[in-house]
């Protein structure tokens, strides 16, 4: 991700989903983290994402959302923005812009 800024934006709620990056030693990767319990909507609201890249001075023309669920590509589409999938077979998704298919392992 050199030269590409990073954010969080997760339904999970602030606090968890904090630790977790910072135990993980990726925190400092990310320019915002923005849990579903930081404001008064969560995705698939569009306004969690636009949120997001506002704390970021960030519009959604130049950005991409990258997720693993229904809601984040659904909120991507109704914020404007692209969006790549990362899901497996037991997931069911709406078409992005791209998708990235394999097994993967969760944080959380």
């Amino acid at each position: 991700a050199t030269g590409h800024r990073m954010a969080v934006c997760t339904n999970k709620p602030q606090a968890p989903s904090e630790t977790i990056l910072r135990e993980l030693g990726l925190m400092h990767f990310f320019d915002a983290v923005v849990g579903g319990d930081r404001l008064a909507v969560r995705k698939p609201d569009p306004g969690h994402l636009l949120e997001t890249l506002s704390l970021m001075d960030a519009g959604s023309t130049r950005a991409i959302m990258i997720g693993d669920s229904y809601n984040d590509v659904v909120s991507a589409r109704k914020a404007g923005m692209a969006s790549a999938s990362v899901y497996n077979k037991t997931r069911v998704l709406p078409k992005s812009d791209e998708t990235v298919e394999g097994q993967f392992g969760s944080a959380m």
